[in-house]
This record gives C-alpha cells, structure tokens and sequence, in this order.
C-alpha cells in the first residue's frame, strides 16, 4: 500500500511543478454573443466549400454593416467560427463608461449576422449574456460562454437570438419579448428594416424546402410570425405597406397550423 502511494505522489509531483510554472490564467467580465446556423450538418454535406465561403461573406458583410467608433473599435470585438458557430464577445465591466455602447456593438453585429444568414436562406439562433470569460489563441472560456450556449441550445428553440435580461434595459429598442416571456433581438430593425422581398422570398422557399420536416416547419413558422409582425403589423408600422405571409397558403390545414405553432422541440 505505502509503495503505490509513493508511486502515486512521484506520478504527480511533476505535473503539480510544471503548472506552478505557467503564467495564471484569469478570467475576466465579457458580453458574449454565440450564433448557431441551424440545419449546418445538410448544408456541409450538399456543399461544403460553398457553405464555407457563404458563412464568410456573412460575417464579413456583418462586420461592414457595423459603425465602430473609438470606444468601440474593430480591434476590441473578439471573433471566432467554428464550424456552424459564430462567437462574439467584447471585455467590458459595470464601472465601464463605454460599456453601453460595447454591448450595443454586440447587438448590432449578432442582429446583421443573423439578417445577412436569412439573406442566403439559412436561419440562425443564439444567445447573449453577460459574465466572466477567458480567451486566448488557444481557450475560449467561461460562465458567459456556457450560459450564452445553454440560452441558444435549450431557451431560443426558434430561430431568434435570446438576450439575457440583465442586458435587456441597456438598448431597449434592439429588443422584443416574445410570448413565452423570452426577450429576444429584433434583428430586422437592426439591420435598418433589411431587404423585405429577399427575406420574404427566401422564407417561402425554406417552407417548401421542408414541407415535410414538421421541426423544420415549427421554427420558420415562427420566424414567419416575427416577419409578418415586424414588417406588416400596425404594432410596427402605422401604415403597413407589405403583405404578410400567409400559413394557410403553406401548411395542409389549419389544424396543422396550429399544431406547428404549439408544438415546442429542439433543433
């Protein structure tokens, strides 16, 4: 028994030296933005290297879009893809005079991504928290990341980027609540109002696309409901000059319908 614990401590006390050597990590206070292309998994299979440079355009396009300022500049916004996933995040802290504006730029580059996404007729969904973080070239790490994943895997479901609530009261125009209690970004007004007939045309063919695929169909009739809110509803705009989109033009039957729009499973 004393020989295997001696060869225990002698197994261990080289590793226990080498990490005393390392330079200590610390996290630190980020807001952390982290995006998922639903459905990635066909997409890479029909045509991997379009995806690829269509996942590209997306996030540059999106970094165009983006008026960065000195507070805020290009360099400070930390941004990484992986595979289908798109990771933003900023450093701020309560006591940050800029931290508002940060947060803002954050909105604002998740919100273009996830309009660029439609753009190409892929739908996204995410999260954004608050919280400690730590990245390096190599670790990306922290409570905000785990939380921001947890709110795009198991709270947004639809295709919608759910915001934490403690951030909600900071940009109050960039938000929505949904009918579940869940606040959400409204990426269409960020993204100045976007492009009306490429969305609506886009959306009209994912439904045809997936006609069959009832989880498919739960999400976009989701997302056709924001549409149709956003850019047809009197809520929105005093004078609506768009015509909505219609769910009984698409599904069978309004039992079917109705069915879609109750039904709650993940992606």
């Amino acid at each position: 028994m004393a020989k295997d614990e001696s060869s225990k401590k002698q197994t261990l006390t080289p590793k226990d030296d080498f990490a005393k050597r390392l330079a200590r990590l610390n996290s630190y206070n980020y807001v952390v933005a982290y995006l998922d292309v639903l459905g990635a998994t066909k997409y890479m299979e029909d045509d991997s290297e379009q995806f690829l440079n269509n996942l590209n355009a997306i996030y540059e396009k999106a970094l165009d879009d983006v008026m960065f300022t000195n507070v805020v500049s290009r360099k400070k916004i930390d941004i990484k893809i992986f595979s289908d996933n798109i990771l933003i995040a900023v450093k701020t802290s309560q006591h940050d005079t800029g931290r508002a504006e940060k947060i803002k730029k954050i909105f604002e580059l998740a919100g273009n991504i996830y309009c660029n996404a439609l753009d190409y007729g892929y739908l996204m969904r995410g999260g954004i928290t608050e919280g400690k973080f730590y990245k390096n070239n190599t670790f990306v790490f922290g409570k905000a990341l785990v939380e921001a994943v947890k709110l795009e895997e198991k709270i947004a479901i639809y295709p919608r980027i759910v915001v934490q609530e403690e951030l909600i009261h900071l940009i109050p125009q960039y938000i929505m609540r949904d009918n579940d209690g869940e606040w959400y970004l409204n990426s269409f007004f960020i993204n100045g109002f976007g492009s009306y007939e490429k969305y609506k045309t886009n959306i009209l063919e994912l439904l045809q696309i997936n006609s069959n695929n009832r989880k498919a169909k739960q999400k976009l009739n989701w997302l056709v409901n924001y549409f149709n809110h956003f850019y047809c509803s009197q809520t929105c705009n005093d004078e609506p000059e768009h015509e909505p989109i219609s769910l009984l033009d698409i599904n069978k039957t309004p039992e079917e319908e109705s069915n879609l729009c109750n039904e709650v499973s993940n992606d």
